[in-house]
């Protein structure tokens, strides 16, 4: 009877044991839950925040693109005239020449 009582007591204790880590294991899958609930919410606002900064980003290549095509034309127009200058005899600077050059005019 002895040894009966001695096994139900070691039994009780391990059960105990077992209760309280279950309940520290469901304490901590609960708290994890909610900390990923936090990361879900911040991950959405950076994905939130880098849609805006890529239709940013595309707003400034496409103005720099603009400006850059602009100044482009605007070059080889004026080495177009230049060009015609020289037709006529002018001399040209170095840098005219590499305007011409850049352009693929002549």
């Amino acid at each position: 009877m002895k040894k009966m009582l001695n096994y139900f007591r070691k039994t009780d204790d391990i059960r105990t044991k077992a209760d309280e880590a279950h309940k520290k294991f469901v304490e901590a899958r609960k708290s994890a839950s909610a900390k990923h609930e936090e990361f879900k919410v911040v991950l959405s606002e950076i994905h939130v925040i880098n849609k805006e900064l890529g239709t940013n980003k595309s707003k400034r290549r496409k103005s720099e693109k603009q400006a850059s095509t602009k100044k482009n034309r605007e070059e080889k127009e004026k080495a177009e005239d230049i060009f015609e200058k020289f037709k006529h005899g002018k001399k040209l600077t170095t840098e005219e020449l590499l305007l011409l050059q850049k352009h693929d005019i002549g």
